[in-house]
Formats: structure tokens, C-alpha cells, sequence
């Protein structure tokens, strides 16, 4: 039963995420509006048919915007998971190979940086070299690589282990790796639209889907239209990475008979 509600998780998981990627890569484009645009007559507009979501304070067509913006969350939670996935990947072959001084390093830095401090050394990146995209990248890829770490490290515990035949091996390889890559991807668009929220994320024009919401607070009454969708993509995209990620960890647990895998949670 298990195993076919997670294959279910899967399916929607991922179908989720597809439209996701739809919305962001084609749909951000094909409104017909620049997202960037203003127009003062249409301030504060209610949903019509010419703005099906409204437009924001200077007249900008929000659904342009809420797409683009997730263009924006997306782009950055990749490339965060990108750079997450190098290093930490790099730091956790290291420690499943090392067992002396180097395997006790990388395994106190990840704990370490787990416990809370990565969160604050992207703070302190941004506030020391700017609020760059690319600085929002690497300060996320700091707070999420400690989750590749122990994956890679599992990885090469899994792929040296003589009992395991090598089909199952190069699955469960995989699917670790797919698994962690979602479950960090929701993450890392969670991280910056929060830093965008609090002011030290994309800084506007640029839409993003925590800067989009942040913009809105202040009109909850006038429009509430500027908040709610902004907050409705960001949480489909948490869940949808979620159950994606959560939903391969449980078929990878199914596969081995209950136990647990290294590197899953």
C-alpha cells in the first residue's frame, strides 16, 4: 500500500513541478504584457479579462508578474542547488572515502552549519557583497549542501557495499540523488523568498515570488490579489518539490525492504 501511495506522490509530484516549469518558462512570456511596465491608470485594478489576476500599485499586470517572479524563484533555487550539489557532493566523496582526519572534518562542518550558522553566513553575504542573484545562490547553496553531503557520502558507501548487486545499487543511487535535489530545491526557493520578504532578497523591479509578496502586504485590503497568488505559487512549488522528493525517499525504503537507505531521510 505504501508502495503505491508513494509511486502516487511521484506522478503528482512530478506533474506538479512540470506545470511549474510550464508557467515559468512559456506562460511568463505569452500574456503579453512586460512585467516591468507601468501604467498609472490601471493602478490597484481589480481581475478582468484584460488583467485576469489584476495589476499591482503602478499598473503592472500581476499575472505577468507572478509568473516571471516564479521564473525568478526558480532560476535561483537551480542554481543554489547546483553549486549545493558540487560542493557538497565533493566534501561527502571525501568523507565516505576518508575515515581519518578529513572524514571527522567534513562531518563536523555539515553538523555544525546544520545547527544554524549557514543561515547566518548568508546573511552575511549579502549584506557584506550585496543582494545579487548570484550572492542569493551562494548564500542558500551554504544552508542546503550539508543534505548533499550526506547523500554523496551515502553514495559511496552504497557503491563500494559487495552485497548490493549493482542494478539496485545504481537506483537507489539515483534516486537518492533525484530525491535530495527536489527536497533542496523547495528549500532554496523557500530561503529566497524569505530573504526577499525581509528586504534582503531580488531587489525590485525584478519580480519574485517573496518580493511580490512582501510588495503586497501593504494593500491587503485595497488588493488582496497582490498577495494571495504570489503566496499561492510559492506554496504549490514547496509542495509539489515536497512531495516529489519525500515520495522517491519512501519508494527507495519500499525497495530495500524497510531499511533505510544512506543518505535518505
Amino acid at each position: 500500500m505504501i508502495k503505491y501511495l508513494s509511486i502516487a506522490g511521484v506522478v503528482v509530484g512530478g506533474i506538479l513541478v512540470a506545470l511549474l516549469l510550464f508557467s515559468a518558462i512559456y506562460l511568463s512570456g505569452a500574456t503579453g504584457f512586460d512585467p516591468f511596465e507601468t501604467n498609472a491608470q490601471d493602478a490597484m485594478s481589480p481581475p478582468s479579462q484584460r488583467h485576469p489576476l489584476g495589476t499591482d500599485r503602478l499598473g503592472r499586470d500581476l499575472q505577468t508578474r507572478v509568473f516571471y517572479g516564479l521564473r525568478t524563484s526558480l532560476s535561483i533555487g537551480a542554481g543554489a542547488v547546483l553549486l549545493a550539489l558540487y560542493f557538497g557532493g565533493a566534501l561527502g566523496v571525501i568523507s565516505g572515502m576518508c575515515d581519518g582526519v578529513a572524514g571527522k572534518a567534513v562531518s563536523c562542518l555539515t553538523r555544525f552549519l546544520t545547527a544554524g550558522p549557514g543561515v547566518l553566513l548568508a546573511i552575511a553575504i549579502l549584506i557584506s557583497s550585496g543582494f545579487s542573484n548570484l550572492n542569493i545562490m551562494i548564500g542558500a547553496a551554504l544552508v542546503i549542501f550539508p543534505g548533499f553531503t550526506r547523500v554523496a557520502e551515502g553514495v559511496v558507501l552504497l557503491l563500494t557495499d559487495s552485497d548490493a548487486k549493482k542494478s539496485s545499487r545504481t537506483i537507489k543511487t539515483t534516486g537518492a540523488i533525484i530525491a535530495r535535489i527536489s527536497l533542496n530545491m523547495a528549500l532554496a526557493m523557500l530561503i529566497c523568498a524569505v530573504l526577499g520578504f525581509i528586504g534582503m532578497g531580488v531587489k525590485p523591479p525584478i519580480p519574485e515570488l517573496g518580493t511580490l509578496f512582501a510588495e503586497g502586504r501593504n494593500f491587503l485590503t485595497a488588493s488582496p490579489s497582490m498577495t494571495t497568488y504570489p503566496a499561492l505559487f510559492l506554496a504549490v512549488s514547496l509542495l509539489a518539490f515536497n512531495i516529489l522528493g519525500e515520495s522517491i525517499n519512501s519508494l527507495l525504503l519500499a525497495g530495500s525492504g524497510g531499511k533505510k537507505t544512506p543518505g535518505t531521510k
